[in-house]
């Protein structure tokens, strides 16, 4: 995905303040899918860290896994003005970089107006008006 500068529109606040982080081939247990934002899942690292890990990067199903790349489940606080740097776009996240450098992630916020570029039984691809692209289920959007 290519980079682009965005504003902020809305504060994000974190709620996790010591996230997990793991490297690749790091094994971590894991529990839940969250019920808010469908594809992430409750991990929990070997030095006790816990956090939302997208599902894609996990190497199996089981409730133990292998994390397939390194990653960070770190949020960034972001105030409305702000501008950053969208680097990936996850299950209605997005990781971005502020002007200092730091780095995490920030919900897409309800009420984002997305086009559907295609349909798959109960999965949406969608495209933003900043042009990311990605997979969300088609129950979590009402059309205008």
């Amino acid at each position: 995905m290519p980079q682009r500068k965005v504003r902020i529109k809305i504060e994000h606040r974190i709620e996790y303040p010591d996230p997990l982080r793991v490297a690749a081939g790091e094994r971590v247990n894991v529990g839940r899918e969250d019920a808010e934002f469908p594809g992430w899942k409750w991990c929990k690292a070997s030095d006790g860290r816990e956090g939302w890990v997208p599902a894609e990067l996990l190497s199996n199903e089981g409730a133990e896994t292998t994390v397939l790349q390194d990653y960070s489940a770190r949020e960034l606080a972001v105030r409305p003005g702000e501008e950053v740097i969208v680097e990936e776009s996850r299950h209605e996240w997005l990781l971005v970089r502020n002007a200092l450098g730091e780095r995490g992630w920030i919900p897409v916020r309800p009420g984002e107006e997305v086009i559907v570029e295609e349909s798959r039984h109960e999965w949406l691809l969608v495209r933003n008006a900043l042009g990311e692209r990605g997979w969300i289920l088609a129950s979590s959007i009402e059309p205008l």
